[in-house]
């Protein structure tokens, strides 16, 4: 069985521009409960080294628990070498074929390019089934950018896998931190 759980990447680790300290703990919690309430053996995880590196951080919540918990943990999205393999343009790329300045993007352009990008989603959706489809029959933790939960959930169907959306959205409150 496969249970997803969908979030705002923000989420996943403390770098630059990320979810602070207290909300990452409240995400922790969350995911730690999940792991025990449904006997998960793997979590899967939408982000790479890569992403790690260019937030200037060694680690994300999802490995640290599956650390603590003595779990396997999979990081499933492709490195750049894989994008370039898989014929996924890079943002300068996009760009570059939609004729706009990367440096001035106004909202029409920023929709054109997230437009494009939702391109590339099948194939790389593909991809993260790939690095775990031989523990598919296992129970794993998937947990993806709440924009894939539906679309990620029909290659599981597709591919006659067991699954279930545990959260479709998940967001942090910073009133729970508060109380």
């Amino acid at each position: 069985m496969i249970y997803i759980i969908g979030v705002d990447h923000k989420i996943q680790h403390g770098g630059r521009g990320q979810a602070n300290d207290a909300q990452r703990l409240l995400f922790y919690k969350y995911l730690e409960e999940t792991i025990k309430k449904f006997d998960i053996r793997i979590i899967v995880e939408e982000s790479n080294e890569e992403v790690l590196s260019m937030a200037i951080v060694k680690n994300c919540v999802a490995r640290d628990i599956s650390n603590k918990l003595n779990i396997k943990h999979i990081f499933c999205e492709p490195t750049k070498s894989d994008r370039r393999e898989l014929g996924i343009l890079n943002e300068n790329k996009i760009c570059e074929l939609l004729g706009i300045d990367i440096l001035s993007l106004n909202k029409e352009d920023e929709d054109r390019l997230k437009e494009k990008h939702k391109e590339y989603s099948p194939i790389r959706e593909k991809f993260w089934f790939e690095q775990f489809f031989e523990f598919r029959n296992q129970k794993i933790l998937m947990i993806i950018g709440a924009g894939h939960t539906s679309s990620f959930s029909e290659i599981l169907k597709n591919n006659g896998c067991d699954y279930k959306i545990v959260n479709e959205n998940w967001c942090y409150e910073m009133r729970s931190v508060l109380n």
